[in-house]
C-alpha cells in the first residue's frame, strides 16, 4: 500500500512540476516577445508635435462651419489628388477666404453622391447632391457658386489666387 501511495504522490508532484515549467517557458516566452530584444534594432518613435487638420471635412459638414464665407472643394483624393493639388495650395495660400476639402472616396461622403443631376442650391446637408469634382462657394450658410468641372474649378479658383 505504501509503494502505492508514493506513485500517486509521485505522479501529483510530477503534473505540478510538469505544469510549473509549462507556464514558466509560457511566461519567458511572451516576455522575450513583448519586450524590447537587444539584438533587434531599435525602432526609431518620433516624438514631434501632433497636430490635428481641420480643412479636410465631410460633405454633410458642409453648412455646419463657423466662418461667414468660405469654399469648399470636393474631389476623389484617390484618383484627383495631383489635379487639385496646386488648387488646394494657391488658394490656402492667400487666406482671403478659408477652403476645406472634401474626400469624395471617403465612405462617409457616398451618400451623398449621385449619377443623375446635382441638386446646385442645397439648404442643408441632407440636400447635397453631387456628381464628381466640385467647388461650393458658401456664404451665411447659403451657396453663393456651385462650380462642376475640372475646368471650370480652374476657372473659378483663378478668382482666388
Amino acid at each position: 500500500m505504501k509503494k502505492k501511495e508514493t506513485s500517486e504522490g509521485t505522479k501529483v508532484l510530477l503534473y505540478i512540476l510538469i505544469i510549473l515549467v509549462f507556464l514558466g517557458g509560457m511566461y519567458l516566452l511572451t516576455n522575450a516577445l513583448v519586450s524590447k530584444n537587444k539584438y533587434l534594432e531599435k525602432t526609431k518613435v518620433d516624438n514631434g508635435s501632433v497636430s490635428i487638420q481641420y480643412s479636410e471635412i465631410i460633405l454633410g459638414e458642409v453648412f455646419s462651419r463657423n466662418e461667414k464665407e468660405y469654399l469648399v472643394l470636393c474631389y476623389d483624393k484617390q484618383e484627383e489628388a495631383d489635379d487639385y493639388n496646386t488648387i488646394v495650395s494657391s488658394i490656402m495660400s492667400k487666406d482671403a477666404v478659408k477652403l476645406y476639402t472634401v474626400d469624395l472616396s471617403h465612405a462617409f461622403n457616398q451618400s451623398l453622391l449621385t449619377n443623375e443631376t446635382s441638386n446646385r442650391h442645397p439648404t442643408k446637408a441632407s440636400e447635397i447632391k453631387i456628381k464628381g469634382a466640385t467647388i461650393l462657394h458658401i456664404k451665411d450658410k447659403k451657396v453663393v457658386d456651385y462650380v462642376e468641372g475640372k475646368d471650370a474649378i480652374t476657372t473659378f479658383a483663378k478668382n482666388y489666387q
